[in-house]
């Protein structure tokens, strides 16, 4: 009987260690495109290129099983990342604390009751209208 029991702990230990690697992550960036005869304030990770323009990071949301994990700000030095789980929501990140992602079609996605013209897809990457970028599992983000 005891034998069973550790085999079964070790089995449900198993199944929840496999879930929690294999969680979906979602970075919504909210960017504005910067032109390149302004000079840059803040540090280059606050950046994302797109072609040959690039697009300040204006506010991120990073979700975890499409709950709000950290929310993202540019800095000076670096990005700024807010851990929703350990500090919980403020004003400005109550209203996405759900992540509201749904795709229309292959051109258009609606996200939180907007609806955004896909612009162009870069492997896990999409560039909506209105400078918005959308990642599915992202990297170095913690």
């Amino acid at each position: 009987m005891l034998k069973e029991l550790k085999k079964l702990s070790f089995l449900i230990s198993s199944f929840l260690a496999l879930v929690s690697c294999t969680q979906k992550k979602v970075l919504i960036v909210r960017g504005e495109p910067i032109d390149s005869s302004t000079s840059k304030v803040y540090a280059p990770d606050c950046y994302i290129k797109n072609f040959n323009q690039e697009i300040l990071i204006r506010e991120g949301f990073l979700y975890k099983n499409n709950v709000l994990e950290k929310y993202i700000t540019p800095q000076t030095e670096s990005i700024l990342i807010d851990n929703i789980k350990k500090n919980g929501n403020s004003n400005e990140t109550e209203p996405y604390k759900k992540l509201e992602l749904e795709k229309i079609n292959n051109n258009k996605i609606k996200l939180f009751n907007e609806t955004h013209d896909i612009l162009r897809k870069s492997g896990d990457t999409l560039f909506l209208s209105q400078n918005i970028i959308i990642i599915e599992s992202p990297k170095n983000i913690e």
